[in-house]
Parts: C-alpha cells; sequence; structure tokens
C-alpha cells in the first residue's frame, strides 16, 4: 500500500494505490483513509480502505465521488476487466 492523507490530499483527498501483485495497481482517490493503513499495510479482500471524502481541485464541483484507476503493468486498463461487478 502506497498512500497519502497529507500534501497530495489538496489534489486529490486521500489515496491509497494498492499492488495487487502481476504487474496490477489500483488506485483510490477522494478518499479519508480508514485508521490503522499506512504505507506497507496489507489490505485483505472486503476491508474497509476508506470512505468518500469530498473532491478537491479541479472535480470539486462534481462532490464526494471515487476515482478508480487501474493500472496494468504501468498502463491505464479498463476497470471492468478487473471488478466482479454485479447489480442493486
Amino acid at each position: 500500500v502506497v498512500y497519502d492523507n497529507d500534501a497530495s490530499a489538496v489534489l486529490f483527498g486521500g489515496y491509497l494505490v494498492i499492488d495487487h501483485g502481476n504487474g496490477v495497481e489500483a488506485t483510490y482517490k477522494f478518499i479519508d483513509i480508514a485508521d490503522g493503513i499506512g504505507r506497507g499495510s496489507e489490505i485483505k479482500r472486503g476491508q474497509v480502505i476508506g470512505k468518500l471524502s469530498q473532491a478537491t481541485g479541479t472535480e470539486n464541483f462534481v462532490g464526494a465521488h471515487l476515482h478508480l484507476e487501474i493500472r496494468e503493468n504501468g498502463e491505464l486498463a479498463d476497470p471492468e476487466t478487473f471488478l466482479e461487478l454485479i447489480e442493486k
């Protein structure tokens, strides 16, 4: 886990990068990172990593939302290929 709740929070709120192995990383921006999660933390499936926070910077007008990026071998990838999506 790479995270930041400090200087870069001005642009992205809190952000968290989770290395899933095999060259896949997920970046979550505009979150208030959960207590106990820090650089080098191991995250387990289903674990709460944070809560939505108010967007800042150029995305402030959008309101609270999650910005999710998936990278595979350093290249942006379509998150739908990695997520198990269900209907509510």
